[in-house]
């Protein structure tokens, strides 16, 4: 049994002395783990920061190869064009074949691992032969035709020979075979792809259309076959407005009903054989076509008196 002597009565301040050196070493330890948990953050971040440092450099050291790449295709480029520059330098037709393979050199790793390059050649040769082109003609004209591809990022030179080796494979792996191609129409496919983007200016339809431009403004009949008179302010369609004659602007519809009929129809039914989703390409060009059908027969039933079928004379 206790005594009342035997009773400790502390007083206030050891009371707030023991509080306090307890809350104290509380938040000591407190801050010491907040100061861990810091240091693991920050060693984090600098791990990361390595990282993307030398991810970094890797993209440096990529870009500067490419650039490297580069550089060596334009000297190749510019090797290749030294006949050229000599027309008098006596060559053969190997040799002229070569210097248009390697013009385009990115492509001629790809065309040897895949045996195309003797193929291209082959056929260059054959071309040649068959139609007695002067081979020094043949390379002037490729190396005009080089020099009129502009540094795009894509229609550029390079395009143009992924194009011709594309339209080769083509050819020679099921149109030469089913018999569908002569000598002067696969000349004409060759030519046709590796000038299909000459002098490109390196912008889409849409901001050709939208900054008017005259390569738009000639074009926009196919598209909008109603604006003809409205639409082409230069070019043949004012040649064709001055003149004031409906029967002149008539024989345009019908060279029209023609090129429809002859050639888009045919060439777009065969995309469509190939590729189902050019159905919509195809469905547009039937309506342009309706369009310059109906125009060619309200001619047919026009008196000459341009009022009496309702049209009128541009001037």
């Amino acid at each position: 049994m206790w005594r009342a002597e035997d009773l400790v009565i502390l007083e206030p301040a050891v009371l707030v002395n023991s509080f306090d050196v307890t809350g104290q070493k509380e938040v000591e330890q407190q801050l010491e783990a907040a100061k861990r948990q810091l240091l693991i953050q920050n060693q984090h971040l600098e791990l990361r920061n390595n990282q993307l440092e030398e991810v970094q450099e890797e993209t440096r050291q990529e870009k500067a190869r490419l650039l490297e790449e580069q550089q060596g295709l334009q000297d190749q480029l510019k090797k290749a064009l030294e006949l050229h520059l000599h027309p008098k330098t006596s060559v053969d037709t190997a040799t002229v074949v070569d210097k248009i393979i390697s013009m385009f050199d990115d492509m001629l790793q790809l065309m040897h691992r895949s045996g195309l390059s003797q193929d291209v050649g082959a056929s260059m040769i054959e071309l040649l032969q068959m139609f007695n082109i002067p081979e020094q003609l043949l390379l002037n004209m490729f190396s005009r035709i080089e020099e009129g591809y502009p540094d795009n990022p894509y229609h550029n030179r390079v395009h143009a020979a992924s194009v011709f080796h594309m339209m080769h494979l083509l050819i020679h792996n099921g149109l030469i075979q089913q018999g569908v191609l002569d000598g002067i129409t696969m000349l004409g496919c060759y030519l046709a792809a590796i000038c299909h983007d000459y002098d490109h200016s390196g912008f889409n339809n849409d901001h050709l259309i939208k900054t008017k431009s005259p390569l738009a403004i000639t074009y926009n009949d196919m598209i909008k076959p109603t604006s003809t008179s409205s639409s082409r302010p230069d070019g043949y369609g004012q040649v064709l407005a001055s003149l004031g004659d409906l029967a002149a602007q008539q024989k345009m519809l019908i060279a029209q009903v023609g090129f429809f009929e002859i050639v888009a129809l045919p060439l777009f039914k065969q995309y469509v054989e190939l590729l189902p989703m050019a159905q919509p390409v195809l469905d547009a060009v039937k309506a342009n076509y309706q369009y310059w059908h109906h125009a060619h027969h309200m001619h047919d039933g026009c008196s000459k008196d341009a009022q009496t079928c309702g049209c009128s004379n541009h001037h």
